[in-house]
């Protein structure tokens, strides 16, 4: 039924049964009633509207609709005013996302108008049941949908028992992304003071938003990070962030600027920038990025122009614990599709810009590398000869401004052959041989011999073979092996003329990878450069071994281990073992449980070189952001 309220806006009733007293112009709408009030739905057994005092009532249960589900009982509501009480209110506000969802309930609750409501006293969670692990009290509670909710005189609790207090507290409450300000990271240390990391989430549109977060260290630093994210498509997306931080113990600044692109794997940017090394070390608490040898920089762009792909690379790596050489490399490649007879003819175009630095000694050099590749193809092997050239020219040692150019002429041969184990397992086996002779070097038009370069100045033979077996059922692999040594034809120094030999073997298996990598000396006979690593996931645990060994002589032990005991709690331990000097560099222990509004993670990590104990307790509660506490 259509009714107005006196105002000439219409009211929808509907009802099993409707009772009129039109002396008092009263009317009363029994069994399953709905009303529509501006959009505000009200579902009850029993409705009373008094147009004469514009004043609707409802006795018993009642649940209202909009943006979100209100169960509560008792209301009045003013027409008029466009204002409503209700009591023993519980407000649902539901999201797709688990985390998101709020619950929010009071003794009365008064609505203000169609999107605002008003609780005196009254409670907050996104755990929904009766018994609630967590949840947030506090006065003056202002809901405006669409917008933001507001509170005073905040208490947060867990198994209602106190453990936060804040004077103000702020919330979205929209289903759709809104700016506002996060829950705030706190903690202390006593190395570094009382800790605090606040974020303000800036909504900007659909496709792209930003999080600023202002730090704070009592004892040493203030500082921001600023991320910006952005999705141009399904198909192309990125970030950038940017961190500054002023420690004014020391007088220093940091600075660390991160861009990530990627838009369908043919264009690729990981970029990053560092103005001090030990930044990782002294802003990060997670242990990979804290303990991690080295940064890298790369950008990769292909181009399909006709029947060509055209590729532009940059790689840039560097140490950050200064102990090793920087490297950074700029190359294009062409690549073309079959052409010629039978489409049997490739040819190609690799060029690169190189530059390595170590220390005072700095190398540059340039690569322009054209070949052409010639491949038959029959029913169980392929044969390819590839033809190819290099021009290298490089400088040695800046100072001393030492230019030296190289020809070198490398022909390749290579051999397929694919054949059955059995009905089920396959192998492809190939064998690839590669003269390289240097035809010509220069330096100023004289001819020179350089025994810094093995590359440039020795004529060799390399040698390359590799095994993949392939389970035929679902074409996955299941080992791949790879050899690879050189010979050195102008041998002069007396020495071997084999090189070290290179060794690579993988398994695969449903839920594990099993890996050995190593270089043999040819003249000691023993292993110069080694590493083995496992990882396994299971359903109830992963694991994650990683040995390695180097010509340095360091030689080292990583142990992870996740076991997790139910869907709610798992644990976590790890160590790093140096085996060299026999020393138990860190170890590492791990709680988290977790459960449908909330997780709680403790992190224990002790250091030895340097000395330094860390735990860390973090709480994530779902709906307000993460509560981070270091002890």
């Amino acid at each position: 039924m259509l009714i107005t309220d006196g105002y000439s806006r219409v009211i929808d009733i509907t009802a099993d049964e409707f009772l009129y007293e039109r002396e008092k112009d009263y009317m009363v709408a029994k069994g399953n009633v709905e009303a529509d009030l501006d959009g505000l739905k009200i579902y009850a057994d029993t409705v009373y509207f008094d147009k004469k005092n514009q004043m609707i009532y409802v006795d018993g249960r009642i649940k209202i609709l909009r943006d979100f589900l209100g169960i509560g009982e008792g209301l009045k509501y003013d027409l008029k005013n466009k204002e409503g009480y209700l009591k023993n209110v519980e407000l649902y506000y539901f999201s797709e996302d688990k985390k998101k969802q709020k619950f929010i309930w009071g003794d009365e609750i008064i609505i203000l108008d169609n999107d605002s409501f008003y609780i005196k006293n009254g409670y907050f969670s996104s755990c929904d049941g009766i018994d609630k692990p967590w949840y947030i009290k506090g006065c003056d509670i202002k809901i405006n949908l669409g917008q933001y909710l507001t509170a005073r005189d905040v208490k947060l609790y867990a198994s209602d028992i106190p453990m936060f207090y804040s004077p103000y507290f702020i919330a979205p409450v929209k289903k759709e992304k809104e700016s506002g300000f996060l829950m705030p990271v706190f903690g202390f240390s006593g190395k570094h003071g009382f800790v605090l990391n606040q974020p303000y989430y800036f909504f900007l549109d659909e496709s792209y938003d930003n999080t600023l977060s202002l730090n704070l260290r009592t004892e040493d630093t203030i500082g921001f990070d600023n991320e910006f994210r952005y999705m141009l498509s399904k198909k192309e997306e990125g970030f950038l962030n940017l961190s500054f931080y002023e420690n004014y113990k020391i007088d220093r600044e940091y600075l660390h600027l991160n861009f990530k692109h990627n838009k369908e794997n043919r264009l690729k940017i990981n970029t990053n920038l560092l103005n001090r090394r030990d930044f990782f070390y002294e802003y990060k608490n997670d242990r990979e990025e804290k303990s991690q040898p080295y940064l890298r920089n790369m950008a990769f762009l292909e181009k399909p122009i006709k029947r060509d792909i055209y590729s532009l690379a940059f790689f840039n790596g560097y140490n950050l614990n200064l102990n090793d050489r920087d490297f950074s490399s700029l190359s294009i490649n062409k690549d073309s599709y079959p052409l010629g007879i039978n489409n049997y003819f490739f040819y190609n175009l690799d060029g690169s810009l190189n530059l390595v630095s170590q220390g005072s000694n700095n190398y540059e050099r340039l690569i322009l590398k054209p070949y052409g590749v010639l491949r038959s193809t029959r029913k169980d092997h392929d044969l390819s000869m590839k033809i190819s050239g290099y021009f290298n020219y490089y400088t040695d040692q800046l100072r001393k401004e030492e230019k030296k150019g190289y020809v070198i002429f490398n022909p390749e041969l290579k051999v397929y052959k694919n054949f059955l184990v059995n009905e089920r397992y396959a192998n492809k086996n190939s064998l690839s041989l590669s003269p390289v002779f240097p035809v010509k070097a220069f330096d100023n038009l004289s001819r020179t011999f350089d025994k810094k370069d093995v590359l440039n100045s020795d004529r060799r033979i390399e040698y390359n073979l590799e095994q993949k077996h392939y389970d035929l059922y679902d074409g996955r692999l299941l080992y791949n092996l790879n050899i690879n040594q050189s010979y050195i034809l102008n041998n002069s120094n007396g020495e071997s003329s084999f090189s070290d030999l290179g060794a690579l073997f993988r398994a695969y298996g449903e839920s594990w990878i099993f890996g050995l990598t190593g270089t043999i000396s040819h003249i000691n006979r023993d292993i110069k450069d080694f590493m083995s690593y496992l990882n396994v996931k299971h359903a109830e645990f992963d694991l994650n071994v990683n040995y390695t060994k180097t010509i340095l002589k360091d030689e080292f032990l990583n142990l992870d281990v996740i076991k997790r005991i139910n869907n709610s709690l798992a644990f976590s331990a790890g160590i790093k073992y140096d085996i060299e000097s026999d020393v138990l560099k860190e170890t590492a222990f791990g709680v988290e449980y977790l459960k449908n509004c909330y997780s709680i993670k403790v992190d224990l990590r002790n250091r030895k070189e340097p000395s330094e104990f860390n735990l860390f307790l973090f709480i994530n509660l779902y709906g307000l952001g993460e509560i981070r506490q270091a002890l």
